[in-house]
């Protein structure tokens, strides 16, 4: 932390007030993208479901850091390393409870189902930003799309089991 303290020109005591951790200066990145979801899930056209969802998921990845490298980096830092892996299902709660929250509308509130989907397109998320840094792709987004598009098949199969349907 000394040495990102110095990189910013700022006290190691100043860094620490606003990041307690070295995992709070990694996650903090994410914040925005909690309001990003809302602000593109607020702006889709037609019914509300998940194929908007899955649009609006996206729409976002698409639009995020010009800095590639940069993403890159923070994106396998947070896939790999154990101090922030063990904090990636409770970082990224805020996302899923905002989608969760707009699937609720199409899926039915107070049923288990839109945070089930949630939880779906977040984990579909995560593997294909996974399967991004396998490759030498500048965007994670044909990935993360491949991913959400086999999740909304697997949905319209369950839809169509006559064990759903009961």
């Amino acid at each position: 932390m000394e040495q990102v303290a110095t990189a910013a020109g700022i006290s190691r005591k100043s860094l620490f007030t606003y990041f307690p951790s070295k995992s709070d200066l990694i996650w903090d990145r994410l914040a925005p993208y909690v309001e990003d979801l809302r602000n593109d899930l607020s702006r889709q056209d037609g019914p509300e479901g998940l194929d908007a969802a899955v649009h609006a998921i996206v729409e976002g990845i698409s639009r995020w850091p010009e800095q590639r490298d940069v993403f890159r980096l923070h994106t396998r830092l947070v896939l790999t390393e154990p101090a922030l892996v063990d904090l990636v299902e409770v970082r990224s709660r805020p996302w899923r409870s905002q989608l969760a929250d707009y699937l609720s509308t199409s899926l039915g509130a107070g049923s288990a189902l839109p945070e089930a989907m949630a939880y779906g397109c977040w984990r579909a998320t995560l593997r294909g930003l996974q399967r991004w840094l396998d490759t030498d792709d500048d965007a994670p987004t044909s990935h993360v799309s491949a991913e959400l598009r086999s999740l909304l098949v697997a949905a319209a199969r369950l839809e169509a089991c006559d064990y759903v349907q009961a």
